[in-house]
């Protein structure tokens, strides 16, 4: 990538001197619907222990509901 995670973090409107969690869940809609919760707990849990952290949570287009 042209720029790098400072130039990532920037356009997504993300602190770039500021850690980043990328979540990338994958495409399964039955798998989502089922780890999701988790996943969002243990993003609170991380952003209660390290508050300066950020996250990005990232969907495929093609993923339906």
């Amino acid at each position: 990538m042209k720029g790098g995670k400072h130039s990532l973090k920037t356009g997504l409107g993300l602190d770039p001197d500021l850690p980043l969690i990328s979540l990338l869940p994958g495409s399964r809609p039955h798998e989502l619907e089922r780890l999701l919760p988790l996943v969002l707990d243990t993003v609170r849990a991380c952003k209660r222990a390290y508050p300066g952290i950020s996250t990005a949570f990232r969907l495929l287009q093609t993923l339906t509901w």
